[in-house]
């Protein structure tokens, strides 16, 4: 339904685009860009980019919990997150493997972590989720 020809799609946000939920898959489909299942963790999804200049992962954990008001199972995913992405990310933006990590929280917020916070000796190194 709607009638008429669809809108001309957006270009594709990334070289890579991985992702579960549907709105994320269907917005994909309408820019004709293709879009991977996410990995279990993140080292999954560095060797499925094999070398892609961008990649862009939707990971819709919390969304639904927090929607539902189960702080308990935030909680839970929040460190199932913590465990199975951020702290390999965390590596990989150490050893220059990765450049650049944006976070995108959904709370309105915007967060970059490049490489050269390394540098940034002084400040005591916290989980990426403490930035949430």
């Amino acid at each position: 339904g709607g009638g008429g020809p669809a809108p001309p799609g957006a270009p594709p946000p990334a070289a890579g685009l991985y992702a579960d939920d549907p709105l994320t898959r269907g917005l994909a489909r309408l820019a004709g860009s293709g879009v991977t299942p996410v990995p279990e963790r993140a080292d999954g999804w560095l060797d499925s980019a094999g070398g892609e200049a961008e990649g862009l992962v939707v990971l819709e954990d919390l969304r639904y919990v927090w929607a539902d008001g189960d702080i308990a199972a935030w909680v839970e995913r929040i460190e199932h997150l913590e465990a199975a992405w951020f702290v390999a990310c965390r590596r990989w933006l150490q050893a220059g493997k990765l450049a650049i990590l944006r976070l995108h929280p959904g709370n309105g917020r915007s967060y970059t972590v490049t490489e050269t916070a390394r540098w940034r000796f002084w400040r005591r190194p916290r989980p990426l989720v403490g930035f949430l």
